[in-house]
């Protein structure tokens, strides 16, 4: 028997592992591969109107120094921090962050970074 949601919960994962959430919206994924260092570039931009909510965050580097800062680029809330030692990866673990309406999700990090984003679009 996996792991059950109760009102008010995010999310859990099962004993498969697999992401369990209360929500009745569709998880999207994004994953993506810079090889060279990046500065406030967009990792994800939400449909006209809506917000994005970010459920977990993944992320893995060769790069053994620096510091990757994944954000919302307007009001600069901050989804994730990441402080690159020898072999870095690490995650969010589940959580629930709503950015604002129109907002994008942005990433700053050092080269050969790997960021993975679970996400939904709301009004």
């Amino acid at each position: 028997m996996g792991i059950s949601n109760t009102p008010g919960d995010q999310g859990s994962y099962n004993e498969d592992n697999e992401l369990q959430t209360n929500q009745d919206d569709n998880l999207n994924y994004v994953g993506v591969d810079y090889g060279s260092s990046q500065t406030n570039t967009t990792i994800i931009t939400p449909s006209a109107g809506k917000k994005l909510e970010i459920h977990s965050i993944v992320l893995s580097s060769s790069a053994t120094t620096g510091v990757s800062v994944i954000e919302f680029l307007t009001s600069g809330g901050l989804a994730y921090k990441f402080y690159h030692t020898s072999q870095s990866r690490g995650s969010s673990g589940i959580i629930h962050l709503d950015g604002n309406i129109d907002e994008v999700l942005s990433i700053s990090c050092p080269a050969n970074t790997f960021i993975g984003v679970v996400y939904h679009e709301h009004s």
